[in-house]
């Protein structure tokens, strides 16, 4: 169970620069038992763009309002929750930096703890993915 543990984790780590159906090959030679769940962060970005109600263009610009950072930290925070991906590769989604994106999760971190309808929200796209 360690070994197949530590494959998850060097898989993981080669995600960032492999063909996705490369990927899903890799998994089921290691674990056939286990149903591909990778979830791309272009996707996430998608799911939170339409909850929310804004584009994906919008997400990434260098707007301030409100809506659209809350829904950019949203998307910061799951694809780094999700998929494991380093703070800098997070940021680059969004044309950020890694500084940005770590102010993003912890952000999302404190309104998950004490709003409800943030993390209801939250909650409702995570399982949309």
């Amino acid at each position: 169970m360690e070994e197949i543990k530590l494959l998850r984790e060097c898989l993981n780590r080669f995600r960032l620069h492999m063909d996705r159906n490369l990927i899903n090959r890799i998994e089921s030679v290691i674990y056939p038992e286990i149903k591909s769940t990778f979830v791309s962060p272009e996707l996430i970005i998608q799911r939170v763009s339409e909850k929310i109600g804004i584009t994906i263009d919008e997400m990434k610009q260098k707007s301030r309002k409100g809506k659209i950072i809350i829904a950019r930290h949203m998307a910061m925070h799951m694809i780094r929750d999700i998929t494991g991906y380093p703070l800098r590769v997070v940021g680059e989604y969004f044309n950020r930096d890694h500084a940005t994106a770590s102010n993003a999760i912890t952000s999302v971190d404190n309104r998950l703890a004490t709003d409800r309808y943030f993390r209801d929200t939250y909650n409702h796209i995570k399982l949309k993915l």
